[in-house]
């Protein structure tokens, strides 16, 4: 697997748990604190700007019709897998999804 695709793969999955956070339903499954209107919205801000970087290592890889391709592809992997994890063991769907942040960034700075 190449640093690119395992960067995507981070950042996706980091993305769609910032997304599954701002909704208060999986919010309340891992922790008992409410977010108000602007953190929710700035949550959302953020995990959008993740997803954007996560598209640019694949295109950076493959360029952009086929890097999209593979982009949209290993969103919807690390989306059924975080659905996974939150039916399973909610409180791990999110410190992965801090690790994952973590291994992105690690691997940013190695590339």
């Amino acid at each position: 697997m190449s640093m690119a695709m395992m960067m995507s793969v981070a950042l996706c999955y980091a993305a769609m748990s910032g997304f599954s956070l701002a909704m208060p339903r999986h919010l309340m499954e891992v922790t008992d604190r409410r977010l108000s209107n602007t953190q929710i919205r700035l949550l959302r801000w953020t995990a959008s700007l993740i997803l954007i970087l996560a598209y640019l290592p694949m295109w950076s890889e493959w360029g952009a019709g086929t890097g999209f391709v593979v982009w949209v592809s290993v969103l919807s992997v690390t989306s059924i897998v975080l659905v996974l994890l939150l039916s399973y063991w909610p409180k791990w769907a999110v410190r992965i999804a801090f690790l994952m942040m973590l291994a992105a960034s690690l691997l940013w700075l190695m590339q």
